[in-house]
């Protein structure tokens, strides 16, 4: 589950920034903004590694960071924690995914982030009382390979239609396969 919930993600920014070509922009240039993230973060919890760095780099990575910082910046001067002001939830509606993303993804991330639902997932009632099994585990294990298989699909037209792969016929025989495997 944990897996298809990134998959999920994946597909769903994938296809958003397919449909929405003119966002690429900030997905690509929000890295400048992890970059800057991540070198700060550096410095804080290993500064002789940081200092270690070539000086050259540092000054390219604040020069791309304060590039980009005006277009991730809120009203209130905070830096944005994600590429873009839409949470998930509104690209996967965006794109027809939100009942995939209301159901799926939402117990997906439950398991992931061990939250009660999460944790109940792991609880099966049997004749001879309550089984508990640890993650990884077999629990959820269609619903995940199914996901899984739906959104590497997915995937897969959102690159044949970006990229002009003209795979239209191959991938929509693959979808009629999924769907008749997964139906039994």
């Amino acid at each position: 589950m944990r897996l298809s919930r990134s998959m999920f993600e994946s597909c769903v920014v994938a296809e958003y920034l397919r449909r929405n070509p003119a966002e690429v922009k900030d997905y690509l240039d929000y890295g400048h903004i992890l970059r800057w993230k991540r070198y700060q973060q550096l410095l804080t919890q290993s500064p002789v590694l940081a200092k270690r760095l070539n000086p050259q780099l540092i000054v390219r990575l604040e020069g791309e960071y304060k590039r980009v910082l005006p277009r991730f910046t809120d009203k209130n001067g905070r830096v944005r924690s994600q590429w873009h002001r839409k949470p998930l939830s509104q690209m996967a509606a965006d794109l027809d995914m939100q009942g995939q993303y209301e159901l799926s993804f939402t117990v997906a991330s439950s398991v992931h982030h061990a939250n009660a639902e999460g944790i109940l997932a792991q609880i099966k009632m049997t004749d001879e009382g309550v089984l508990i099994q640890q993650p990884p585990s077999l629990n959820w294990l269609r619903e995940a390979l199914i996901a899984g298989h739906i959104y590497l699909l997915e995937a897969l037209d959102s690159l044949n239609e970006c990229t002009d792969l003209g795979c239209d016929a191959k991938l929509k025989a693959a979808s009629e396969e999924c769907h008749r495997i997964w139906r039994g």
